[in-house]
């Protein structure tokens, strides 16, 4: 597979450094022409300079403009023109208590994180539609399913992002335009980096073993025991941004590289005796339906490897879909027209009863041809 992006404009917002540079690298080792944004006519114009010596003939130009407020997307949409390609990558993020986080800290996350995306997909998303095609991907986090306790500021933005994406992709379903989002897991860019910093100085260890400490600290069930490379990321941005993936839209990719928290636990098809994996997802969505119930294979998450954005190979994942409903509480899970209580119980053993009760035992994280497929109430 070649990714080829030329004749393609892409604005990549907070694209001065970390994660934003390199999916702006990528796009441009496409061969797209790329705009970079930052706060400052300096930093934007460093990372342009940057940019063309590391892809040489690279197309760049700059877009100044500070996205905290409705001024700063509003300076950033006049300067722009022709975007075919909007990644949405401006964002803070930082540790507080949830008692000390007041109300202008709260405001400022979400203007930050979640407003500027609404008004630049606002601004950009017609023309796109009108050329039918485009892309739109936002750069949300693992924080979005996995609540940090320490920035659950952060986290509660980097959710609604995943709300907002799925809600643009279905409306402008059918028009060529695609919008995804993007979550990566703990990543060696320049803000983790400074984040470790002084442990960098303290220890003598190198920025890489730490972060390798880091992962198996916190994502014990990292399957690759390490934190990814900004290019890593980019390369999953570059794909989600290619004509090669026209057909997928209003999912998120999530890049923990990990056992989902999600899914632990949860059962695979093998849970559901003579329940075939069509037929349940159908009869789920009969039942919603005459049951005014919205069921949704709203949020499939990958977990992709890819490699220098030309093999992508699906690891594993995780079908995640609401149920409950008139008469029917959350947990319960149609199939077949049936409806069943999946109940956990130590040692990753679950037992399912409910009406027309038909015992099922499964182990937990058990999967077939390599899917974990977990139906799970949201």
């Amino acid at each position: 597979m070649k990714i080829d992006l030329a004749g393609k404009v892409a604005l990549v917002t907070a694209s001065t450094a970390g994660i934003g540079f390199a999916i702006a690298k990528g796009l441009a080792e496409s061969g797209a022409e790329v705009i970079l944004n930052g706060r400052s006519e300096q930093s934007v114009n460093a990372a342009i300079a940057r940019l063309q010596n590391e892809v040489p003939g690279a197309k760049a130009r700059p877009a100044i403009a500070d996205l905290s407020d409705a001024d700063g997307a509003a300076q950033l949409l006049r300067a722009v023109t022709g975007v075919d390609i909007l990644v949405n990558n401006a964002g803070i993020y930082g540790p507080q208590h949830f008692y000390a986080t007041d109300d202008a800290t709260w405001d400022n996350y979400w203007q930050t994180n979640v407003m500027s995306g609404v008004r630049l997909s606002r601004g950009l998303l017609p023309a796109m539609v009108s050329k039918g095609w485009g892309r739109v991907v936002f750069i949300s986090s693992e924080s979005a399913r996995n609540i940090p306790a320490d920035m659950i500021h952060y986290g509660v933005t980097k959710t609604a992002q995943l709300s907002l994406a799925r809600g643009l992709a279905k409306y402008v379903a059918g028009s060529g335009v695609t919008v995804n989002s993007v979550l990566p897991g703990p990543t060696i860019s320049d803000g983790f980096a400074e984040m470790l910093k002084d442990d960098v100085a303290k220890t003598g260890q190198s920025l890489e073993e730490l972060a390798k400490a880091f992962v198996m600290t916190h994502r014990p069930s990292s399957v690759i025991q390490r934190a990814a490379s900004v290019a890593e990321v980019a390369n999953m941005v570059v794909y989600v941004c290619s004509p090669q993936a026209s057909a997928t839209s209003g999912a998120a990719w999530w890049m923990i590289f990990s056992e989902s928290p999600l899914c632990r636990g949860a059962p695979s098809p093998a849970a559901f005796p003579g329940a075939k994996k069509r037929k349940m997802f159908k009869n789920s969505r009969k039942v919603a339906q005459s049951e005014q119930e919205h069921v949704f294979p709203e949020l499939m998450i990958f977990v992709l490897s890819i490699s220098c954005g030309v093999n992508v190979s699906v690891t594993k994942l995780a079908f995640l879909f609401r149920r409950g409903g008139r008469g029917r509480p959350r947990g319960t899970l149609p199939v077949g027209g049936y409806s069943g209580v999946w109940q956990r119980h130590p040692g990753g053993v679950a037992h399912r009863s409910g009406p027309g009760e038909r015992a099922g035992r499964y182990r937990a994280g058990s999967s077939a041809a390599g899917a974990e497929i977990c139906p799970l109430a949201l």
